[in-house]
């Protein structure tokens, strides 16, 4: 089945927020209607701030039902200003109230901590290969997405969910863990966030598929790609 893709660019990212939710709410009633839990893969970075504060305001969502995993993690303390849980806990998953058992993040002290972060997620999933409905992602200025950045090791990983990951010098923390392609791509629906005028060109080659040579051209979720953007 292709792809559906769509563009759409805003003049706020608050603007950018509230379709990302429109989005999340729709994936999740699609779930909810077949009987099944909702999961869901968030972003790190500040981009998706509104994006979480406004889905925390929201009541439609049955918290008890939606799972939630992360796209990537840096490997410091979760008090860090730099920890993508920090960001989500902060103003997502306290906000809201989402139960802790439906919380599946990196355990970031764990030695092997990529294989730690896989072993969870493939023991929620009961055996059976993982499968997300919705993935959010963010884009970096050099096309990386998640932490799978140009030239990394990780972007080879093909039996993998989750590989550790040394960022590329200036882009620290740079010991990391990220979702691999395998992981990501088994979505039915993924989203880009992206804000920032640094980040334009990306987005802009992203979007007019000219992009073929940079990591976030390797995201190809078996149904809609969303391309969000804001200034």
């Amino acid at each position: 089945m292709a792809v559906t893709r769509r563009t759409t660019r805003f003049r706020t990212r608050r603007a950018m927020a509230r379709k990302a939710v429109k989005i999340f709410l729709n994936a999740y009633a699609r779930a909810v209607s077949r009987k099944d839990p909702f999961r869901v893969v968030i972003p790190g970075g500040k981009t998706p701030a509104p994006f979480f504060k406004l889905l925390a305001s929201r009541k439609e969502p049955d918290w008890s039902k939606v799972f939630f995993f992360f796209s990537d993690e840096r490997l410091v303390g979760r008090k860090s200003a730099e920890s993508n849980f920090r960001a989500a806990d902060d103003l997502l998953f306290a906000a809201a109230g989402v139960p802790a058992s439906n919380i599946l993040s990196v355990t970031v002290s764990k030695k092997g901590a990529a294989a730690a972060y896989e072993k969870a997620i493939r023991a929620h999933f009961g055996g059976r290969e993982p499968v997300f409905d919705l993935v959010f992602l963010g884009l970096g200025a050099d096309g990386h997405t998640a932490s799978l950045f140009p030239g990394g090791e990780a972007l080879k990983e093909r039996t993998k969910l989750a590989a550790p990951v040394t960022a590329p010098a200036g882009a620290a923390p740079r010991k990391r863990v990220t979702l691999t392609f395998k992981a990501l791509n088994s979505a039915g629906t993924a989203v880009f966030l992206v804000s920032g005028k640094d980040k334009k060109p990306a987005f802009d080659a992203l979007a007019g598929g000219a992009a073929k040579n940079i990591p976030a051209a390797g995201i190809k979720p078996s149904g809609k790609l969303y391309l969000l953007y804001s200034d």
